[in-house]
């Protein structure tokens, strides 16, 4: 595994992580258990582009194993602001449960070490920005234990009630 030293050595300027798992979760939810609905590269740029305009040089890293959510932020967000890890397993069925090849760069059977590396090392990068936005992920909650001002510092995209307002935020 190949790490860029830009992912590791913290800037001087501020850092947003996005963290996501646009896919349902696999295996399905319980039918008790109310399902979370999907968020979109959509929901999250009115958060990215309110940080950018209050920390120009801001960072934004972005963790996810779907290669549509990534290919669609790479046309959408700041590609001068944008970092994400390219040497990641991608697979827009859930990179975890995948079999085989196809969607992306596949999970594939047989891959699970570079599978648990992928995503140990997504949440030490995640800990060590200044905010979090994220969807409903145990990567983003162990990003939040290993860092724990991001419970005061993370914005979590699928809950309106009780949701944090970042203060770069204000007046978006």
């Amino acid at each position: 595994m190949t790490i860029s030293p830009s992912l590791i050595v913290r800037p001087p300027s501020s850092i947003l992580t996005a963290s996501t798992r646009p896919t349902p979760p696999h295996p399905p939810p319980h039918p008790s258990h109310p399902s979370h609905p999907k968020v979109s590269p959509d929901e999250y740029l009115p958060y990215v582009t309110a940080f950018l305009r209050h920390h120009p040089s801001g960072t934004v890293f972005v963790a996810t194993d779907s290669p549509a959510f990534l290919a669609s932020i790479r046309e959408r967000w700041p590609a001068s602001n944008l970092k994400y890890r390219t040497d990641v397993l991608r697979d827009e069925r859930n990179v975890a449960f995948a079999r085989g090849r196809g969607g992306g760069q596949g999970g594939g059977s047989g891959r699970g070490y570079q599978k648990g590396e992928d995503v140990l090392l997504d949440m030490l990068l995640l800990s060590r920005c200044d905010w979090l936005l994220h969807a409903a992920s145990g990567v983003a909650e162990f990003a939040i234990y290993f860092n724990p001002q991001l419970h005061e510092r993370s914005v979590h995209l699928q809950y309106e009630h009780g949701r944090q307002r970042p203060p770069w935020m204000v007046g978006s």
